[in-house]
């Protein structure tokens, strides 16, 4: 199922979610990731060169440290379809450009298909919806997106994209992508992939 590949919860859970957010420790509502690859390296080339955030313990006392804040970037989405796919391909949590994510999301969904992909929306810092048609003979079709600061302007938005293609969509899943932490050049950035059925972090598809 979609819901269990994007590991987020479903509706009407999602009422009670908050955007993720670099400070937010509630990720309801997030699609929530183990550690993967990337931020495993960067943890391990932290503590070898003794960087510790304050009041994390467990270093020197003279060891270097994070400053207490530190500086946030914008995080990038994008969402692809094809006509003879029941599913999207999509990735968020990109810090490189808007650009970059839809060239990604066009060719990983170009790359299962053959050809054929469209954009479906793209945007940046955002709580993103996935609207379905339920009554289909094979099965939930997916039909468009809504975006909007919180989950209330993405219902809205949702309702009026479903609306204009004659659909009476039921919003299934969600992410959201939001400022962050500098990636500090590791590619954060998370892709779901339906060819695949499951979420992975660049360079772990295999």
């Amino acid at each position: 199922m979609l819901g269990s590949a994007f590991a987020v919860t479903a509706l009407p859970e999602i009422a009670d979610a908050q955007q993720c957010t670099s400070d937010n420790s509630d990720n309801r509502g997030c699609a929530v990731i183990i550690e993967g690859p990337n931020q495993r390296a960067q943890r391990e080339q932290m503590e070898r060169q003794g960087m510790t955030r304050p009041g994390s313990g467990g270093a020197a006392s003279d060891a270097p440290r994070f400053p207490g804040r530190l500086p946030l970037v914008d995080t990038y989405f994008a969402v692809a379809s094809h006509p003879g796919a029941k599913e999207h391909w999509a990735i968020w949590k990109n810090q490189v450009s808007l650009q970059n994510s839809e060239a990604r999301v066009l060719a990983a969904c170009n790359a299962a298909m053959r050809s054929g992909c469209q954009l479906v929306g793209s945007g940046k810092n955002s709580l993103v919806l996935f609207g379905y048609q339920m009554d289909q003979p094979a099965g939930p079709q997916f039909v468009d997106i809504g975006v909007g600061r919180n989950v209330k302007e993405a219902k809205q938005n949702l309702t009026e994209n479903c609306q204009r293609k004659g659909s009476a969509c039921i919003p299934k899943v969600y992410f959201a992508t939001g400022p962050e932490t500098a990636a500090g050049g590791f590619d954060f950035s998370m892709i779901y992939d339906p060819s695949k059925k499951s979420i992975f972090y660049p360079g772990t598809e295999k």
